[in-house]
């Protein structure tokens, strides 16, 4: 199950919920964009990959960003800084864990 994520409500709103925090930072855009993460890309990269605009790729970043599941760090290539996103791999496998306890409920 996928929550979006209501940005009105706090995390003891969510949690009173029975929605887990975490997994409400979670809708198919950003299920898509951590798909594409199997090495560290760029939006502009994951937006061609996925057939999105860059600015929605990346306000969805900011989310996955700000939630720990996406790492976010600059990279100087010929002169220019560009943001590089990888997964927070451990973030990441607790997602996963979280997922599956919904699946076996």
């Amino acid at each position: 199950m996928v929550y979006e994520l209501d940005k009105e409500k706090t995390i003891k709103e969510l949690k009173s919920d029975g929605i887990d925090p975490l997994l409400a930072y979670l809708n198919v855009t950003r299920l898509k964009i951590l798909a594409t993460l199997s090495e560290p890309k760029s939006a502009n990269e994951i937006a061609k990959e996925i057939n999105l605009s860059t600015k929605e790729v990346v306000s969805n970043l900011n989310v996955l960003v700000a939630a720990g599941i996406v790492n976010s760090y600059k990279e100087d290539v010929e002169g220019y800084s560009i943001s590089k996103y990888s997964i927070n791999r451990d973030k990441y496998k607790e997602v996963i864990q979280r997922v599956k306890e919904l699946d076996d409920m």
